[in-house]
């Protein structure tokens, strides 16, 4: 079954579950790479028993399993179920602090921002875009300086301590990408989602351009003098970042 007639077949059953008020997807495409990633919008929590018992009965030519109540996942769909309150409480307190951007970006970004209305009768998903238009200065500020901090410890460590072996080195490249992208995403005020699946097309438009270093930095031998030079283009990517934020 394509892609497409997998998007008709679940829109389709939404006259069975009148409690859905609005349907965002993810801009795929008709080919075997692109993944669909659903979120239904309902009014109330309370809702939740009714669509999860419909989805079970209509998804069941795709072999869903349920993980949890709000959340379904097989192969590469994903149906995803928030209350209207729900969604309007992570947007309101999305720039309340530093931690709370951390934390609910991911959500913000792939629910949300990228998102395209498949059902909207009432312009839900304008209205959640347009309350995430401005990007207040300080939360900017504390982000950033949180992932130069981290990067300045990081750094320290790597060139004070070091990396054993390959796999030493591996347990900590995830670390070291959060930070970066922490840095860099706040400099640009945008958000990132983990495990980092859109960083190699976001590297594009983000500035500064920090492509080389950032795969100098992931790519090719992870030990003995190459852990020298990628200790060098992490100190590259840290004077870049600092150099464009000062200069903002």
């Amino acid at each position: 079954m394509k892609n497409n007639e997998i998007n008709d077949k679940i829109l389709s059953f939404l006259s069975k579950l009148t409690s859905i008020i609005a349907v965002f997807g993810n801009k795929f495409n008709d080919d075997s790479f692109s993944d669909f990633d659903y979120t239904f919008i309902i009014e109330h929590n309370s809702d939740m028993p009714h669509i999860v018992t419909v989805l079970q009965k209509e998804m069941a030519f795709l072999g869903f399993e349920e993980d949890d109540p709000t959340f379904f996942y097989q192969k590469k769909i994903r149906i995803s179920i928030y209350s209207k309150r729900s969604m309007v409480y992570i947007i309101r307190n999305l720039f309340r602090s530093k931690d709370n951007l951390l934390s609910l970006q991911g959500v913000v970004r792939s629910k949300v921002i990228e998102a395209c209305p498949l059902y909207d009768p009432d312009n839900i998903l304008q209205e959640f875009q347009k309350s995430l238009i401005e990007y207040p200065d300080d939360i900017r500020d504390s982000v950033f300086h949180q992932g130069i901090t981290s990067l300045s410890r990081i750094l320290y460590e790597w060139n004070n301590v070091g990396y054993r072996n390959d796999f030493n080195f591996l347990y900590y490249i995830s670390e070291i990408i959060e930070n970066i992208c922490i840095a860099l995403y706040s400099l640009n005020r945008r958000f990132f989602t983990i495990p980092f699946k859109q960083l190699h097309s976001d590297l594009t438009t983000l500035k500064p351009d920090i492509s080389n270093q950032l795969y100098s930095i992931v790519r090719g031998s992870f030990s003995g003098n190459d852990l020298v030079v990628k200790a060098d283009s992490l100190k590259s990517i840290m004077d870049m970042l600092k150099e464009s934020y000062h200069s903002d």
